[in-house]
């Protein structure tokens, strides 16, 4: 897809001047801006580990709230 954006004159000769000194196009400056902004923004989503917990008699235990605060003493 192509789009027009308007830019001063001032900023497109600083774009075409940093071109020149870097011996590229105006075009592959504005595309390692774009990734550069979508780098920063789309972080990777990190899997959470949880700790596992062995149990010397496995089974179910159910709780509630009030079995809980009355096996962990809470300050």
């Amino acid at each position: 897809m192509v789009k027009t954006i308007r830019i001063s004159n001032e900023l497109y000769a600083k774009l075409r001047k940093m071109a020149e000194d870097g011996a590229c196009t105006v075009r592959l400056i504005v595309r390692e801006l774009e990734a550069a902004l979508f780098r920063n923004t789309v972080k990777p989503r990190r899997r959470v580990k949880l700790p596992i917990i062995r149990s010397k008699r496995p089974g179910t235990l159910y709780l509630d709230n009030e079995r809980i605060f009355e096996l962990i003493d809470f300050p």
